[in-house]
């Protein structure tokens, strides 16, 4: 009976990591959203998405950013385009803690690039830069007032590492971004679905390395006297 309760308790066991697997690959979270965007702003400035919905554009919690997209429209597209993040500083102050590099973007299709590796905290904000040709950029739409969006924007661009105030938040801006946030449990700046084989390692993001098979112990023959082989053939003869 005792072992068979310990055999069911081994299966549940295996049970419970078999159903904590998927759980763990689906981990990642999508922040914003994207669309066909039919505004612009008439100075080239970045835009953070500084207010949302249930905080749609803002990290829920720690991890890295692996991939950001943005939706072209069928004419005017920025050039240079950069995905940025923000970390609220207090009042409008944003630090830029992170930025993708410059893209020129398909119009006409949803661009989305994977060359990125944010790490972020959270509460960090996602945004654009568009470049300098954002005369009749599309990177942006008004919504109602009442939808719950606002955007922060900042005229000229702004390196990672940089404090500045920004002006807003202005109702009703919702910036044409999304982005990936996948977390990373070894904190090495890698996200762990796509970016790290071995989240277990911070040292390591290919695949963990393999533990070593343990050696088994050879058991050491008892080497017997000329005597005591003497004695048991005398204990032999007796016998018979």
């Amino acid at each position: 009976m005792i072992r068979r309760i310990g055999l069911l308790g081994a299966l549940a066991c295996a049970a419970a990591l078999l159903s904590a697997g998927p759980g763990t690959a689906s981990a990642a979270t999508t922040l914003g959203e994207t669309f066909v965007p039919p505004n612009s702003i008439t100075q080239p400035s970045i835009g953070l998405q500084a207010q949302s919905p249930g905080n749609g554009y803002a990290a829920p919690s720690p991890g890295v950013i692996t991939s950001w997209s943005f939706q072209a429209s069928f004419g005017a597209v920025p050039q240079g385009l950069k995905l940025k993040v923000g970390r609220p500083a207090g009042g409008t102050d944003f630090t830029i803690v992170g930025e993708s590099t410059p893209k020129n973007p398909i119009s006409s299709q949803l661009n989305t690039y994977t060359d990125v590796s944010i790490p972020v905290q959270a509460g960090d904000v996602i945004g654009l830069w568009p470049g300098t040709a954002v005369f009749e950029a599309h990177y942006l739409q008004l919504v109602d007032d009442s939808a719950g969006f606002g955007g922060v924007t900042h005229q000229g661009d702004l390196a990672p590492g940089a404090t500045d105030n920004f002006e807003g938040p202005t109702p009703a801006y919702q910036f044409d971004v999304s982005a990936k946030l996948e977390p990373d449990a070894d904190h090495d700046g890698f996200g762990d679905e796509t970016q790290d084989q071995c989240p277990a390692s911070a040292a390591t993001q290919g695949a963990c390395a393999a533990s070593p098979t343990p050696r088994k112990k050879c058991k050491k023959k008892k080497h017997r006297s000329a005597d005591a082989a003497k004695k048991k053939k005398c204990k032999k003869k007796k016998r018979r």
